[in-house]
């Protein structure tokens, strides 16, 4: 049978240890050749609006040691937008209902068969936080135990687990130029993870003191300037422009998640519309750039010392992450009974092209 596993569902095998250890092994066995990937690939279209465009995604990626493949497809309407003087990307729901188009295909290597068809959004912040805190466990130090925060959105949300599953995290200050989502978010996540979360009127009050610095916000403009950085702290992000040149000079470790850019494809004048467009006009900041798996096989160097200032981008993502994060999410999901089960015969065939 295979497993159908909605966004509800998957919010209550939110285990993001697990997920943390699966995107490890993950880029692990992508670091050894045991994982075939792809990064997104895009396909845009216009729409009415000049600033909004119809946008297809699909990501694929296989782990060796998990005997999976999955892909992961979003058919989505985006703008790009600036509010509050930052540009920011803005998803749009695509259904008069106000909900997401986003799949994930999970396959067995061993048999062939779909093993689960997901909703994509829980997964998709998951592996990007999971991801940010695989490489903190290599780059933060072990006796971190405070974590500035910048964005009070998804993607933040996820953020904190992540960082918390792989260090001892007691406190938690954030920043968003918004006061009021800023508070809700503090208590949301004070109540879901039981941690100290408050928030902080100046966005240097989220790196002053703070061990770990972590970006998770729309914006494609700094908000991370690297003249508040301290000594020993790490810092990481989603997208390279959310620290500052500044704050990459000032690193002495730097290190991106992988080097591949995604693939566009654009009808008309359209193509200025993908994230592969908005990428920091810094990508050679003057010193060598580690990547996540040359980290994990030892070709680069991690934190050496309590002093050094160290940085991670988790960057485009990959199919691989959605493969890991998927199988550990099925796993929990078969071990606690949730889900809806439909006939695997519906995605079989008697013919073969």
């Amino acid at each position: 049978m295979t497993l159908v596993l909605s966004d509800v569902d998957i919010s209550q095998l939110y285990n993001m240890k697990s997920c943390v250890e699966a995107c490890e092994e993950a880029y692990r066995e992508l670091a050894f050749g045991r994982a075939p990937t792809y990064t997104r690939r895009d396909l845009i279209f216009p729409t009415e609006q000049s600033d909004t465009v119809y946008r297809f995604v699909t990501m694929e990626g296989g782990i060796q040691s998990m005997g999976v493949v999955a892909q992961r497809i979003d058919s989505e309407k985006v703008a790009w937008r600036s509010e509050q003087g930052v540009l920011k990307q803005l998803e749009i729901p695509v259904t008069a209902n106000g909900r997401y188009v986003g799949i994930i295909y999970l396959y067995s290597t061993g048999t062939g068969e779909l093993l689960a068809i997901m909703n994509d959004g829980e997964i998709g912040r998951m592996r990007v936080a999971a991801t940010c805190g695989v490489a903190a466990k290599y780059m933060a130090r072990n006796d971190s135990e405070t974590l500035g925060l910048f964005g009070a959105g998804w993607q933040a949300g996820a953020q904190i687990p992540a960082i918390a599953a792989i260090r001892g995290i007691r406190r938690v200050k954030v920043y968003s130029p918004t006061d009021t989502k800023r508070k809700a978010f503090c208590g949301e996540m004070s109540s879901k993870t039981g941690l100290d979360v408050v928030p902080v009127d100046e966005p240097i009050g989220a790196v002053r003191g703070m061990d770990i610095v972590a970006a998770a916000t729309s914006s494609r403009e700094p908000v991370v300037k690297g003249a508040w950085l301290e000594e020993g702290q790490h810092a990481g992000c989603i997208v390279q422009s959310e620290l500052d040149e500044e704050a990459w000079s000032r690193a002495d470790i730097a290190v991106i998640s992988h080097l591949w850019k995604s693939e566009v494809r654009a009808a008309g004048n359209t193509e200025r519309f993908s994230p592969s467009h908005y990428v920091h006009p810094f990508e050679n900041i003057g010193k060598e750039m580690g990547t996540l798996t040359g980290l994990l096989k030892g070709e680069h160097k991690g934190r050496e010392n309590n002093q050094q200032i160290t940085m991670f981008v988790k960057t485009t993502g990959l199919g691989i992450e959605f493969a890991a994060t998927a199988k550990a999410v099925y796993d929990e999901a078969r071990k606690k009974g949730l889900g809806r089960e439909i006939p695997t015969d519906w995605f079989t065939q008697t013919s073969h092209t």
